[in-house]
């Protein structure tokens, strides 16, 4: 994937937590009810953590995340 900033390859990974992930407009600690959740937990997820595919760019220090699922 090229950066949308500077065009430059972006390398594949993933944004990783062992929580609930969520996107807010403060920052807060706790999510609020307008929070996006990115990523939620589940049995599964509470065992082995969350994670959300992303691409970084070394250049810009810029993460896409993708919330198509």
């Amino acid at each position: 994937m090229k950066c949308l900033c500077c065009g430059n390859e972006m390398e594949k990974g993933f944004i990783k937590s062992s929580h609930q992930i969520f996107w807010g407009k403060d920052n807060g600690f706790w999510s609020s009810g307008d929070d996006i959740r990115l990523a939620k937990v589940t049995f599964d997820t509470f065992v082995k953590g969350n994670s959300i595919e992303s691409f970084y760019c070394s250049n810009c220090q810029k993460i896409i995340i993708s919330l198509e699922k």
